[in-house]
């Protein structure tokens, strides 16, 4: 009994006789000496149960068992405070394996939803990088079968899209390429005619010098024309075609006009697409020096405005009104009733195609008082690389390396 009551859990086992006297207690002394007592009359009572009792302002619970052969009772005794105490820790310890449990759940959930999710993030992160404008994303395929075939599916319409892409530009270049071929075409005839004709006016009234001038313009204009085919050249060669296209005319007009070049020399070794100053001075002639009573003006500028390099055609001519004027660069129905034919829509629309959607030609008219035709162009040196990749109708983003440039050009 005493290794029984050496648990410390509260409770304690006790022995008494048939009448009620303590055979053995654990504070048998206590309650001899009446420090303590303990209720044996109300355990009298019941034979071999258990049952509460309140004693002493204590609840608790009584257990008690007969020995048979001697009529002995032993007496169980256990607090209701030790059974609270036991609940509380089984409910603690269940929290705690909830709480658990709930982790190990939530673990597992977000495995399994990583698992799930993060090939479809990947995915839209690839067609995140197809809207913001990269030409060429790397489309994510992996994860789950249905993952892996959408993002098969989306790799394979981003291909047919680039190849669309490609082919329009394809065409677009082509077109283009056509038209130029058109633009030279047209150009030769009639002002090939005109020109042959005032040459054969100086050989008949023996201005030979001037017949001979007239030939050496004519070679060289229609050399830097054919360029060995190729569509891009540098600024220098296209300003070189003006002045003996100017040159020329102004033999033919008698020198009804005046015309100046004034070119920054830094700007003579960047790219330009061919025959686009041609027609900006076509269209000041034919529609602005015609119609003039006093002497004609045409200036031909060239300089840099921040990264762009600018190319500038004004003349004093009559102009025209605003609305007449933004149709130059709106309208493809629209057709020039002289010169070549091609209109300065298609040298706006070379440019474009050429060098981006921020370059091309801008006007600015003054009705009565002349009209200014500007030609914007990148920043772009005239190397070898560079011209070869512009042929190839790639896009060049960035300035690959300076060309030295030749002395500063003004001709008049």
């Amino acid at each position: 009994l005493d290794k029984v009551n050496a648990d410390t859990s509260g409770g304690y086992v006790y022995l008494m006789d048939p009448g009620g006297e303590l055979i053995y207690h654990p504070r048998l002394n206590l309650i001899r000496s009446g420090v303590t007592a303990e209720n044996s009359g109300e355990v009298l009572l019941h034979d071999d149960s258990s049952f509460r009792d309140h004693y002493s302002g204590d609840e608790r619970i009584i257990t008690v068992r007969t020995v048979a052969y001697t009529g002995w009772k032993l007496v169980r005794v256990i607090p209701m405070a030790t059974f609270q105490t036991n609940i509380l820790s089984t409910r603690y310890l269940l929290i705690l394996l909830v709480a658990l449990a709930l982790l190990a759940i939530l673990t597992v959930n977000q495995l399994i939803s990583y698992r799930i999710t993060m090939p479809l993030r990947k995915l839209d992160q690839s067609i995140e990088a197809w809207e913001a404008g990269e030409r060429n994303p790397e489309i994510y395929v992996g994860g789950s079968a249905e993952v892996e075939h959408l993002g098969r599916t989306l790799q394979s319409t981003v291909g047919q899209v680039q190849q669309l892409m490609q082919d329009v530009v394809t065409e677009q270049e082509e077109k283009r390429k056509s038209e130029l071929d058109a633009l030279q075409s047209q150009i030769n005839p009639h002002f090939l005619y005109n020109t042959l004709d005032s040459i054969v006016w100086m050989i008949t009234g023996g201005r030979y010098e001037d017949a001979v001038y007239m030939v050496k313009q004519l070679a060289s204009l229609f050399r830097i024309s054919l360029s060995r085919g190729k569509t891009v050249i540098s600024v220098e060669e296209e300003l070189r075609h003006a002045q003996h296209y100017m040159n020329i005319q102004k033999i033919r007009y008698k020198n009804g006009f005046t015309v100046d070049f004034e070119v920054d020399e830094s700007i003579l070794g960047c790219c330009t697409v061919k025959l686009i100053l041609q027609p900006i001075l076509e269209n000041s002639l034919y529609y602005g020096m015609e119609y003039m009573d006093d002497e004609g003006e045409i200036h031909v500028r060239g300089f840099r405005e921040g990264e762009d390099v600018i190319l500038e055609v004004r003349d004093n001519g009559p102009g025209m009104k605003e609305d007449e004027a933004a149709l130059l660069l709106t309208d493809p129905e629209r057709k020039p009733s002289r010169g070549s034919g091609v209109g300065l829509l298609n040298v706006h629309s070379r440019i474009r195609l050429r060098f981006g959607e921020r370059y091309g030609l801008e006007i600015e008219t003054h009705p009565d008082e002349g009209m200014d035709v500007r030609i914007r162009l990148p920043d772009i040196p005239a190397t070898k690389e560079n011209l070869k990749l512009l042929e190839e109708g790639k896009r060049i983003e960035k300035v690959k390396e300076d060309v030295p440039q030749e002395a500063s050009r003004k001709d008049g």
